[in-house]
């Protein structure tokens, strides 16, 4: 895991880890809130490295992929056999199968990609997932530990795949298990995110050339969310059979 800042929502995780994994290794990237510990409150908590909060604030200062590789030396050391990567704001469901289905894995997969789904926690406008997107794609993954893994190269967005885990073996999709993202279940977090995204990488270069509002606001810009929400009521309304029904208040 690497963290930033995550001592409200690491129980979550730490907790639905914690019955699945033998040991837990943790980046705590310059956290400058009781991150740490909450971490040292967990026994399958093996390892935390810290990243001195004093060098900078600034989000992503240092390069993802730098972080991602100390990541994959940390498991080094642990040689385990199979290695899961979440974000403080992540866990996966069933826990208690991970183990089950991990085992069932043929051994020429080196990596199993499973879904990874949004959760959506917005008063405001309940229903926008489903009824805009389904806030799912198959990102979410674990993989067989080998030595010399290597992460992309991009300073933020890189896939959470290790870059040559495809030289181990087959790379399979399973729907057994269900990674949830908790960091965007309100269309304002959303906002935020794209404002931050573009604020970091303006052209996209890190996220494939797709702008990130697009990506993260349903298909609508940056400028175009008062017609997302209306067409979000117009569609509450067509569910609901009452066209006359203001399911939120506007903006």
């Amino acid at each position: 895991m690497m963290v930033r800042n995550g001592q409200r929502k690491l129980n979550v995780t730490l907790s639905g880890m914690s019955e699945y994994c033998d040991a837990i290794y943790v980046l705590n990237d310059r956290s400058t809130d009781d991150t740490h510990v909450v971490c040292m409150q967990f026994p399958k908590v093996a390892n935390v490295f810290t990243a001195d909060p004093g060098i900078s604030q600034q989000d992503w200062f240092f390069p993802e992929s730098a972080m991602y590789n100390l990541l994959y030396r940390m498991a080094d050391l642990y040689r385990p056999d199979w290695i899961i990567q979440l974000d403080d704001d992540e866990y996966i469901t069933p826990a208690v199968r991970v183990r089950e289905v991990l085992q069932a894995v043929p051994p020429n997969v080196s990596c199993v990609k499973f879904p990874k789904v949004s959760a959506w926690n917005d008063p405001e406008y309940p229903m926008l997932v489903p009824l805009m997107g389904k806030a799912t794609n198959i990102s979410a993954a674990a993989w067989r530990w080998y030595p010399g893994l290597k992460a992309g190269e991009q300073p933020l967005h890189n896939p959470r795949l290790p870059l040559n885990i495809h030289d181990h073996g087959e790379v399979m999709i399973s729907r057994e298990l269900q990674f949830v993202h908790q960091g965007w279940d309100t269309l304002e977090k959303r906002i935020g995110a794209v404002n931050k995204y573009f604020a970091l990488d303006p052209e996209a270069h890190c996220n494939h050339g797709v702008p990130y509002d697009k990506g993260l606001l349903f298909g609508y810009s940056r400028d175009q969310v008062n017609l997302l929400i209306e067409e979000y009521r117009h569609r509450y309304a067509e569910m609901s059979g009452a066209y006359d029904f203001i399911p939120t208040a506007s903006k």
